[in-house]
């Protein structure tokens, strides 16, 4: 298996997005004021990396239609896969579908406020 793992930290008290250019984390204390987020492998379609916590605007085509929909970006560990969670349950991520989709923001900066 060769994939990409990368990681981002929100910052609770300075309330900002930091990058993860080495991950140490030996003393868990000193890391309680960050929540890490982990990098999906996949990317948005003005080819933005999509993390967890990320929310996302798109469509799912499926046999009757297109469903316009909006969710967060969780980890869903019934499956051990990424999925877009939103009002309507959980959808596992699926590459081509997952491309038609844009990042209009995350949990900390732009809340979903109908989950």
């Amino acid at each position: 298996m060769n994939r990409e793992l990368k990681f981002r930290f929100w910052d609770k008290e300075d309330k900002e997005m930091e990058e993860c250019i080495q991950l140490d984390l030996p003393n868990r204390t000193e890391h309680e004021t960050v929540i890490a987020m982990q990098y999906t492998g996949l990317k948005d379609t003005k080819k933005r990396e999509i993390y967890e916590g990320d929310i996302l605007e798109g469509s799912l085509s499926w046999e009757g239609g297109v469903l316009p929909t909006k969710g967060e970006v969780v980890f869903d560990k019934t499956f051990a896969a990424f999925a877009l969670k939103n009002e309507g349950g959980v959808t596992l991520f699926h590459s081509h579908v997952i491309s038609s989709f844009k990042i209009v923001g995350n949990i900390y900066k732009n809340p979903l406020e109908d989950a």
